[in-house]
């Protein structure tokens, strides 16, 4: 018997941009041949984690937990660790039907490394597979004599129970889809210092919001930024010793690793507009000045020293996908252009607005954007029979200096 998974996880998605030139002509000018896949599947998120004075990237996809080194601005570089709490989720048709977790997504502050991973059982109901429990897993991990990541000590299932007594990651049913309730997201900074772990937690009548700290999580009250009514919050940023929360996890400030950052970029849920704030009184009497409309749903954001990268993914139900991936310039002040600007690569063209954008990562915000090491993951909806896409291309995408294109991670 066929089995299918229906989930709706908290998230991201958005975009779509297009132009007078003949996008056949245009496309097949700027198609490269593809590089050999290595890192695929769905990739929710793409932390920064240091251990000792090494810097690296993580994320889940096929294998399980996979990292690189932040330096290695090259393919084929992603390693697998394979010492988790858990054995990665399979079925087994003829047995015991769900077996181990799913990582959903990685995060990390300053020394901790988290991962949130489902365990799934079936909805005999319906005949389809079902969420059983989420789990939020922390460790701090050490290094071999190789630079490899040890196997020694042990994950801890970080948990707690809401004021109300209920569950912390909870979820509920609707239509035959499973939604969550909870969120775990983070600053994801480029200076570790700055890098705080949140959880969102709703119950089918408030919200609460808690810190992750180390492997212990604490009572919080978050401070929205103007423009957020703090009832939904999915975001944030450091910015002058103060984090701030959006209600959108599309937000990204120009801090670097040796710079303090002096303006946060950042959507709104469910919103095209781009804004950004840096403490100045906008028009409006607020701090949060609009810049521009995207053209889709603002997903993601990612910052180079001359440009903004604007990840978009529409969210509302739907068979198809709109996103793709747009660009602005930022001004010698750090302000964003009012105005989206044409790409020098062909970032359009591989991340099309077939597929919707769910992350960007630029490595050091302090390179321009043709020197920067940069990765995007992305995916779309329905069955992939439209010739616009490729399951293939569903996992991580890079752009390198030193290849001067984005292709397949």
């Amino acid at each position: 018997m066929k089995k299918t998974i229906k989930i709706l996880l908290t998230a991201l998605f958005i975009i779509s941009f297009s132009g007078c030139r003949n996008e056949v002509f245009y496309n097949i000018m700027n198609d490269v041949p593809p590089e050999k896949t290595t890192v695929s599947g769905v990739i929710n998120s793409i932390a920064r984690y240091k251990i000792d004075s090494t810097e690296f990237l993580v994320l889940s996809a096929d294998g399980g937990l996979r990292y690189k080194k932040a330096e290695d601005y090259s393919h084929t570089t992603w390693k697998t660790y394979s010492n988790l709490p858990f054995k990665l989720h399979s079925y087994d048709y003829y047995g015991q039907g769900h077996t181990g977790q799913q990582i959903l997504k990685v995060l990390a502050d300053k020394d901790t490394l988290y991962m949130v991973s489902v365990k799934y059982k079936n909805d005999e109901l319906i005949g389809t597979s079902a969420p059983d429990k989420f789990y939020i897993w922390g460790k701090k991990i050490s290094l071999n004599s190789d630079g490899s990541w040890s196997t020694e000590g042990e994950w801890t299932e970080i948990t707690r129970q809401r004021s109300d007594g209920t569950d912390l990651l909870q979820y509920y049913k609707s239509n035959d889809y499973y939604y969550t309730r909870f969120n775990v997201f983070s600053t994801n900074s480029p200076n570790p210092n700055h890098r705080k772990v949140y959880v969102k937690s709703k119950s089918s009548t408030d919200t609460e919001y808690y810190e992750i700290t180390g492997l212990n999580i604490t009572d919080t009250i978050l401070t929205p930024i103007d423009g957020s009514d703090g009832k939904d919050i999915d975001g944030a940023a450091y910015h002058m010793n103060v984090i701030y929360f959006f209600d959108s996890s599309a937000v990204c400030s120009n801090e670097t690793t040796n710079s303090s950052p002096t303006i946060i970029y950042f959507g709104k849920e469910k919103s095209s507009k781009l804004y950004y704030f840096d403490g100045s009184q906008a028009d409006d009497g607020s701090n949060c000045h609009e810049v521009l409309n995207a053209g889709e749903h603002i997903s993601c954001l990612a910052v180079t020293n001359d440009s903004v990268l604007i990840g978009r993914a529409r969210k509302e139900k739907s068979t198809t996908t709109s996103g793709g991936i747009v660009r602005c310039s930022i001004e010698s002040d750090g302000k964003p252009s009012t105005s989206l600007s044409s790409f020098s690569n062909n970032a359009q063209t591989q991340l099309s607005s077939s597929y919707m954008i769910y992350t960007l990562l630029s490595v050091d915000p302090s390179e321009n954007e043709k020197d920067s090491a940069l990765y995007s993951s992305i995916g779309f909806k329905g069955t992939g029979t439209s010739t616009s896409v490729n399951f293939n291309n569903i996992g991580l995408w890079s752009y390198y200096p030193s290849r001067g294109n984005w292709n397949r991670e």
